[in-house]
């Protein structure tokens, strides 16, 4: 977990498997699925989540409140090396 002010902020590994407007679902590394919406604030696009979905690469997201919630939010969105 990371505190950035009074915002508490997760951090979840894994890979995309869908993209569906401002959304996407991410499968962690231990197999649980969870739905994201990307913050207006991100410099990640969703031209780029698309590339990352066909590349099946493994990502890092940073997130604040309750995934699979509207409060989910992914607020950085990094590529890990292989």
């Amino acid at each position: 977990m990371i505190w950035i002010g009074w915002m508490e902020k997760h951090v979840l590994i894994g890979h995309i498997t869908l993209i569906q407007e401002q959304r996407f679902r991410l499968v962690s590394e231990n197999g649980r699925g969870f739905i994201f919406t990307i913050s207006r604030k991100s410099a990640v696009r969703l031209s780029d989540l698309q590339q990352v979905l066909k590349s099946h690469a493994t990502i890092r997201v940073e997130y604040s409140g309750a995934p699979n919630t509207r409060s989910g939010v992914a607020d950085v969105v990094r590529l890990l090396a292989d």
